[in-house]
């Protein structure tokens, strides 16, 4: 079912005051009095203009008629303020041109450099910095000043643009820049009473709401909003909801935002892309492997944990192991050469190290897969090395 929607706004509730007063009048004659006669006329006080206390007095204003006065002077407001900046922007302008045909005129006649000095400018001939509109007078001053001061020490008059000329625009823009100060306190104003007469505005429009829904409480719920509508009154369609004629549809839902998380996701990497993280340190001394301390670690390789053990041995003694962060060492007693081409694992149990996905066939642990079985199978494979 369709929710009534209340007026926030200056213009809403107004339409709905204005609405309900001439719907009111006619249902009256007709002998229907949805709202109660001293509502209606204290209505119709609001709105309307009331009688001034003298013949010679303005009328007080009513609701309606302090809105369109608003209206009124913030266009007024707006085009002081347009005619302020053009003002402003053809006042920069003759500054400029001002100040550059005063240089360059120096430079080409060879003036002395006094004459800027008159205008209270330096001897590069800059424009001085303009930040705001009381920079933009006082330059303009000092160049009018300056003009007359260097005359009377014979220098000749400014032209094009003359002095006389940038005083005109320097009055025009002071001109227009005042006429937004009159215009703006008439407008301010306006604003306090209407917000001040806000208040009753609402209280009025929540009554007429009352006294209707009161009203049409025993009509069908289709025929009371039909009523209420003649009133002013709007209602706003449910979502999924088919707006009748004359309601507003439905606002869609705003989706909330997915949580942010402070760290990415970080897609998984592929096997071959995975790099084994040694905790412990490796020290090559003699052709040894030690781990110092000998107790279990852990090392990621290929998405799956797989354990390493600290000071295990070669079939031929003391071996080194190859990947591919360390290169291929031989044992010095005729051990293998221990070779890797996935992880730097080696088997505990005597062998050499794995070579590709098995390991070695004498009791070690094969590391293939994220399960270490024992080997021995058809698909361990290693190769040994003799040394030279």
């Amino acid at each position: 079912m369709p929710h009534l929607r209340i007026p926030r706004s200056d213009a809403g509730q107004l339409h709905l005051l204005t609405t309900s007063l001439k719907t009111a009048d006619s249902d009256a004659r007709g002998g229907k009095n949805y709202l109660p006669p001293s509502l209606v006329e204290e209505v119709t006080e609001f709105v309307n203009d009331g009688p001034a206390d003298a013949p010679s007095e303005i009328p007080t204003p009513g609701f309606a008629t302090l809105l369109a006065q608003r209206a009124v002077l913030e266009g007024d407001v707006t085009r002081e303020t347009a005619e302020a900046q053009v003002a402003e922007a053809a006042l920069d302008t003759y500054i400029s041109d001002y100040i550059v045909v005063l240089a360059r005129r120096t430079l080409r006649l060879k003036h002395n450099v006094a004459v800027l000095d008159y205008h209270k400018l330096d001897h590069s001939g800059n424009i001085p910095p303009i930040t705001s509109r009381e920079d933009r007078r006082t330059v303009a001053r000092q160049l009018i000043a300056g003009d007359a001061a260097a005359a009377a020490a014979g220098f000749p008059l400014m032209a094009n643009p003359s002095a006389t000329e940038l005083d005109s625009a320097l009055s025009t823009a002071t001109i227009e820049a005042d006429q937004i100060v009159p215009a703006d306190r008439a407008l301010q104003e306006i604003i306090e009473k209407i917000r001040v007469a806000r208040v009753q505005a609402g209280v009025l429009v929540q009554e007429i709401i009352y006294e209707l829904r009161h009203a049409t409480r025993r009509n069908e719920p289709s025929t009371a909003r039909e009523i209420m509508r003649s009133y002013g009154i709007t209602f706003e369609a449910l979502p999924g909801e088919i707006p009748e004629p004359g309601d507003e549809p439905a606002v869609p839902a705003t989706p909330a935002a997915a949580p942010s998380s402070s760290t990415p996701a970080t897609p998984d990497a592929p096997w071959w892309l995975g790099a084994s993280f040694f905790y412990g340190i490796i020290r090559c001394h003699n052709y040894h492997l030690r781990f110092p301390p000998c107790r279990a670690r852990w090392a990621r390789e290929g998405g799956f944990f797989m354990p390493t053990r600290c000071g295990a041995r070669g079939r031929g003694g003391n071996a080194m192991l190859r990947s591919r962060a360390f290169p291929a060492r031989r044992a010095p007693d005729g051990g293998g050469v221990l070779e890797n081409d996935s992880w730097d694992g080696w088997n505990p149990h005597g062998g050499v190290s794995v070579v590709g996905p098995a390991c070695d066939g004498g009791g070690g642990i094969d590391l293939s897969s994220s399960i270490h079985r024992p080997c021995g199978s058809a698909r361990t494979r290693h190769r040994r090395h003799r040394r030279h």
